[in-house]
């Protein structure tokens, strides 16, 4: 088995795959991809029934920042990054609501 932390980012063009050494479109791809599986992640938690997190605990049923944060550790344990990513983004956005 390959230790896929050691991996180059290769992306597939046509039945082409490139490696990517330019560090500039290496930003740009993996982000872009992790963005992907970001979003893929909030999307099946959505149809699971989560939600809220971009409103207050006032409103009835959102959550706090202190909640998010506490989320965020719990997932840190759990090791899934793009779950860690989701919660560092709810979390930046709402300390940040003007972007």
């Amino acid at each position: 088995m390959t230790d896929k932390s050691d991996t180059p980012l290769i992306v597939t063009r046509g039945d082409r795959i490139t490696d990517i050494s330019n560090s500039e479109a290496a930003d740009k791809i993996g982000v872009q991809r992790f963005a992907t599986a970001m979003r893929a992640k909030l999307a099946a938690k959505r149809k699971q029934g989560y939600h809220g997190w971009n409103t207050t605990a006032y409103s009835g049923w959102g959550c706090s920042v202190r909640d998010l944060e506490a989320m965020l550790r719990q997932h840190l344990v759990k090791g899934d990054v793009v779950d860690v990513a989701n919660f560092c983004m709810m979390v930046w956005n709402r300390r940040n609501p003007r972007g």
